[in-house]
C-alpha cells in the first residue's frame, strides 16, 4: 500500500478481536461511507477466530484488512509526488516543470516508474558551478535530440542524434581567422559550433565535419551548404535564439539526472522515528518515498511533513481502553467511541461522539446508528450484525443480554430472512479449522518457500489459541521440520505459531546452527523460542531473518 493521498478514517476494535469487535467495525464503517465519507474503512487489529471467519464467509463479506499496528509511519506523513520526471529528459525541461508548478525539488523516475535520483536547487546550483569554469573548455554531456528539444531547433539534418556524448561548446563570435584556429585545434568528432549568418565559415565548419552545427538568429542554411552537410554526414540545426542565449541553453540540455542527487529513498512502512533521522541528515531535508515491494516512486516526505497531523483519524469501538487498542493509537484523533464496556480513562483535545449503552453487544448499538441516520441496513450487512450479536451474548442466553439485544437481534434476523435459533447453533458448533490434523497438515497447510543467496527456507505458519496442545507436542513437529529439511535440501525450516490470545507467537526451528544461534528470542524448550509480540511472518519474521543471513554472511 502506498502512502495516504486523503486523510482516512479507521473504524478499529480492540485487539485479540472477537467476532462483536470486527463485524462492528465493518457495518459501522459501511453507514459511515453510506452517509458520505469515503474514506472511513474498517480494519482489524488482530486476525479473526473460527466465529468470525463463519460468519462473514456465511454471509459472503470479506472481512476488513488486517492493521498489525498503528505506530506512525512515513505513509501518514508523506506527500504524493503528482509531479515528476523522466530520466531521459533535459535539465531544462526539469526546470521548467519546477518553476511552473512551484516545486522545490522534483522526482526523478526511470520508465518503469521507479525512483532514480532527486533534483533540488542545491544539486543544479553544484552542477553549473562545475560546469562554470572560464579555465576550461565549456562542454556539455547532452544527445543532439536533447539540445534540438532544449533550445526548440529546427533539425535540418541529424546523424546518430540518440547518442549521448561529451561535446565541447564553441561559439562562433571571434575575427573569421581566430575562429578557424580554434576549430582547428578541437577534436570535430564531439564538437558544437554556434555561429549566426556567417556564409563562409558555415561553409568552412562543415568541411571540417564538425559534430553538429547550429545556426543562431533563425537563419537557414543554403540548399547548396545543406547538400554539403549531408554529404558530410554533419548535423545541422537552427535555433530561434542567439547565440549567447542558445550557448547557455545548451547547458541545461543535460540529462536532468546529470544534476540530480541519488537521495536515499525510504519505504512508505518505515516508522517515522526512524526516517525522521534520515530527512534531517539529508541535504535537502527530504527523502523520495517507495513502495516497499515494487520501489515505485509514492512521493515525498520532507521536514516540514514532520510537524503536520498524521493522515489518520481513528473510531473505536467495542472498547474504550487505549490499553485494549492497537499499538500506537496514542498518536492519532480519536473522533468517536461506540462501546458497551466499563469506561476507561484517555483524554482528548476536543470533543467527541461518545456512544455507550449497558448491552450485551456493540453490534445492537451499531445496529441502532442505522435506525437513528434512517439509513437501511442490507441483508447480508444485517445477517452479520445478527452474528456478532449472537457471538457476543452466546445466543442471547448470557447474563450481560438485554432486552435491547433481544429487540435487535430479532429486527436483523426478519431483514436477514434468516433463523435465529439456527444460525445460533451454526455459530456455537464453528470451531478451530486446524483440529484434526496431522503435524505434516498443519506445517504444509501455510507453508511458505524462500530463498536467499542460493539458501532456500522455508516458514509455516499456525494460528491458534491453543498453543499448549502445540507445545507438549514439540518433538513431533521438530521431527517433521527435520523431515522436511531433508526433503527439501533447504538451509533451515520452521513453523511460527502464533498465539492469538496473547498476540505473541512460539517459533519451532530446525536447521543450520549457526542462524539459530542468532535469534534474538528467549529460548522456550531446545529448537522452540518465543517471540513476544511478533504476529506477522512477512512483517516481522522474514525481515528479522534477512537481517541474520547477513550477520552469518559476514
Amino acid at each position: 500500500m502506498g502512502i495516504y493521498k486523503e486523510k482516512r478514517t479507521y473504524v478499529i476494535g480492540h485487539v485479540n478481536p472477537d467476532a462483536d469487535s470486527i463485524v462492528s467495525a465493518y457495518a459501522y464503517a459501511y453507514l459511515k461511507q453510506a452517509l458520505g465519507n469515503p474514506n472511513c474503512k474498517a480494519v482489524r487489529a488482530g486476525s479473526a477466530n473460527a466465529q468470525t471467519e463463519f460468519i462473514f464467509e456465511k454471509f459472503g463479506v470479506p472481512l476488513p484488512r488486517l492493521l498489525p499496528d498503528l505506530i506512525p509511519k512515513v505513509k501518514h506523513y508523506a506527500e504524493a509526488a503528482d509531479t515528476t520526471i523522466g530520466s531521459n529528459a533535459s535539465l531544462w525541461e526539469a526546470l521548467q516543470l519546477m518553476t511552473a508548478n512551484s516545486l522545490d525539488l522534483l522526482p526523478v523516475i526511470n520508465a518503469k516508474g521507479h525512483y532514480q535520483a532527486l533534483l533540488y536547487y542545491e544539486s543544479f546550483a553544484h552542477y553549473i558551478l562545475n560546469k562554470a569554469n572560464p579555465q576550461r573548455q565549456a562542454t556539455v554531456h547532452s544527445s543532439i535530440n536533447l539540445m534540438c528539444q532544449t533550445i526548440k531547433g529546427q533539425e535540418l539534418t541529424k546523424y546518430n542524434a540518440a547518442s549521448f556524448e561529451e561535446f565541447a561548446i564553441l561559439v562562433g563570435a571571434d575575427y573569421t581567422a581566430t575562429l578557424k584556429e580554434a576549430i582547428c585545434s578541437l577534436n570535430p568528432a564531439n564538437l558544437v559550433v554556434l555561429i549566426g549568418d556567417r556564409f563562409d565559415l558555415q561553409r568552412f565548419i562543415i568541411e571540417k565535419k564538425v559534430r553538429l552545427l547550429i545556426i543562431t538568429g533563425g537563419f537557414l542554411l543554403s540548399p547548396e551548404l545543406c547538400r554539403l552537410a549531408q554529404q558530410n554526414e554533419v548535423s545541422v540545426l537552427v535555433s530561434p535564439y542567439d547565440s549567447t542565449t542558445t550557448s547557455m541553453m545548451l547547458m541545461y540540455s543535460a540529462p536532468v539526472l546529470d544534476a540530480a542527487d541519488v537521495i536515499e529513498s525510504v519505504g512508505v512502512d518505515l516508522p517515522l522515528k526512524k526516517a525522521k533521522t534520515k530527512i534531517l541528515a539529508a541535504k535537502p531535508r527530504a527523502l523520495p518515498v517507495v513502495d516497499d515491494d515494487s520501489q515505485t516512486l509514492c512521493g515525498i516526505i520532507s521536514e516540514s511533513d514532520l510537524m503536520k497531523e498524521p493522515k489518520v483519524n481513528v473510531i473505536l469501538v467495542d472498547h474504550n481502553e487505549l490499553a485494549q487498542s492497537i499499538e500506537g493509537i496514542e498518536n492519532y484523533k480519536i473522533l468517536e467511541v461506540i462501546d458497551h464496556h466499563k469506561l476507561g480513562l484517555f483524554k482528548t483535545d476536543e470533543p467527541i461522539t461518545f456512544v455507550t449503552r449497558v448491552v450485551g453487544s456493540t453490534s445492537s448499538l451499531i445496529a441502532e446508528q442505522f435506525r437513528a441516520q434512517k439509513a437501511p441496513i442490507p441483508k447480508e450487512l444485517a445477517g452479520l450484525l445478527l452474528g456478532g450479536i449472537i457471538s457476543d451474548t452466546i445466543g442471547l442466553k448470557s447474563v450481560t443480554t438485554t432486552d435491547f439485544d433481544h429487540k435487535i437481534a430479532h429486527e436483523l434476523a426478519t431483514i436477514a430472512h434468516i433463523n435465529f435459533e439456527q444460525l445460533a447453533a451454526e455459530i456455537a458448533k464453528a470451531s478451530d479449522n486446524i483440529s484434526g490434523k496431522n503435524p505434516h497438515d498443519l506445517i504444509v497447510m501455510d507453508q511458505k518457500i524462500y530463498e536467499r543467496g542460493g539458501k532456500k527456507y522455508l516458514i509455516s505458519q499456525i494460528e491458534t489459541t491453543n498453543v499448549g496442545g502445540f507445545t507438549k507436542e514439540r518433538a513431533t513437529f521438530l521431527t517433521e521440520l527435520r523431515r522436511q529439511l531433508t526433503e527439501q535440501n533447504a538451509y533451515f525450516a520452521c513453523l511460527m505459531l502464533t498465539d492469538l490470545s496473547k498476540l505473541s507467537s512460539y517459533l519451532f526451528i530446525e536447521g543450520d546452527s549457526d542462524f539459530i544461534a542468532k535469534l534474538p528470542y528467549p529460548k522456550h524448550e531446545e529448537n522452540l523460542y518465543f517471540m513476544k509480540g511478533v504476529l506477522s511472518r512477512k512483517k516481522q519474521l522474514i525481515p528479522l531473518f534477512s537481517e541474520i543471513f547477513n550477520a552469518v554472511d559476514n
